[in-house]
């Protein structure tokens, strides 16, 4: 009868040492992953991301401003951004490697070995060195587009004219566009969409760091899958995505968890009595042992921040700029030197291949949770972006002119001719 609980003497007393015990080592285990325990470990996290953060959307948009107005700096229509300031760009992505390293540590000192297993079964792990590259990408484009707007600043001899003349047959927002560049010209238009994307992807998110204190106290033990959402948010700020990633997986994984107040009998009575018509399948799935509020509560956070990932970083960070980049590169193809325009086409190419990696990847989780068809949406219009800007660049060759626009194809260049009549 061996391994069996005896009823009396000392197999009982043995048995009843055996469950005490297990009972400790489940207990144990559960506070060293508390938020308690865990809470210098989050807080490092926390501070390490934000730190990044700040740099990232801070000193290096700053640095970049500050490009226009020391002389050795300043861009030029023929270079573009000086090759020099890459030595600042250098040692920001230092900071970046480290920050990276660090952040990822740090995360997964907040789940036990045994979900560690599992994520480097399902390849979680594996999608690191990819997603590294990804970030490194993501802060290169970044400062490619915070010099943006001065280096079409050193190009404004007849820039704004002739971007003028691609608004001309445009309905509806063609008048509007062209009283606006009278006034802020093309650069300073070029300012405002860079400042757009620097205050929504950026300053909003640090703010959110600001807010959101996971090690806060807010009646749970356990950090929720919720809570893995925003250490991601904060990583996606930080321009870190392999720790977003990460932070993503643990959250699913966090999704599903047990409700001690749910009976397994009961459960069970349910299952069977589906078959027999005494009850509902819905009955039934309400009885199972998985706390459902908990898990509408991981798959809310997960829908907002997919949805908010998906127009700040994709929509607004990468196709914004990339449309304006591509309006640029066509405008001024005649003025721009050979180096500009390289350093143009790198940046374009990196907008794009983020916004069709961060599409398939996000249109993938939203159709996972239910919400496939926001995901579509956002990302037949993240296509249409990218299509529209690989159209200017492709007619920037085959047009006299150098420029196309969407409604009235290639545009004849009038500025050119008046200079050359005059």
């Amino acid at each position: 009868m061996g391994g069996n609980c005896s009823s009396r003497g000392e197999g009982a007393a043995a048995c009843a040492v055996g469950s005490n015990k297990s009972e400790m080592n489940q207990k144990a285990h559960d506070t060293q992953y508390s938020k308690l325990v865990l809470k210098p470990v989050i807080q490092s996290l926390e501070g390490l991301t934000c730190r990044h953060g700040f740099l990232t959307w801070v000193v290096l948009p700053i640095f970049g401003a500050l490009t226009a107005f020391v002389p050795f700096l300043q861009p030029s229509c023929e270079t573009g951004f000086r090759d020099i300031t890459l030595v600042f760009v250098a040692l920001y992505e230092v900071h970046h490697i480290y920050s990276e390293i660090s952040a990822w540590r740090g995360t997964l000192e907040l789940v036990a070995q045994p979900e560690k297993t599992v994520m480097r079964h399902l390849g979680v792990l594996k999608r690191r060195r990819f997603l590294f590259w990804l970030g490194i990408i993501e802060s290169l484009d970044l400062y490619t587009d915070v010099t943006f707007p001065f280096v079409a600043r050193a190009c404004d001899a007849h820039l704004t004219a002739r971007w003028q003349e691609t608004w001309q047959s445009v309905p509806l927002l063609g008048e509007t566009m062209i009283s606006l560049l009278e006034t802020v010209r093309f650069w300073g238009f070029g300012l405002i969409v860079v400042s757009i994307n620097v205050f929504v992807s950026g300053i909003l998110g640090l703010m959110q760091m600001c807010r959101v204190k996971i090690g806060d106290d807010d009646g749970e033990e356990r950090i929720g899958g919720e809570n893995f959402f925003d250490l991601a948010r904060s990583a996606e700020t930080a321009m870190l995505p392999s720790v977003a990633m990460l932070s993503e997986e643990i959250a699913r994984e966090r999704m599903y968890k047990y409700d001690q107040t749910k009976d397994a009998t009961v459960a069970m009575k349910l299952r069977q009595d589906i078959a027999y018509g005494h009850t509902t399948k819905g009955a039934a799935f309400e009885a199972e042992l998985a706390d459902r509020a908990a898990e509408e509560k991981v798959k809310k956070a997960a829908k907002a921040h997919y949805v908010v990932l998906m127009f700040v970083k994709v929509l607004v960070g990468n196709c914004m700029m990339l449309w304006l980049n591509a309006s640029f590169y066509a405008v001024t193809f005649e003025i721009t030197g050979q180096e500009a325009k390289i350093k143009i086409a790198v940046s374009m190419i990196a907008s794009a291949i983020q916004a069709l990696i961060r599409s398939k990847i996000i249109t993938q989780k939203l159709g996972s949770l239910g919400a496939a068809p926001i995901g579509l949406a956002m990302s037949l219009i993240a296509l249409g972006m990218i299509a529209w800007s690989g159209a200017k660049v492709y007619y920037a060759y085959h047009c006299d002119s150098h420029m196309w626009n969407l409604s009235s194809g290639c545009v004849k260049d009038t500025v050119v001719q008046q200079l050359s009549s005059g």
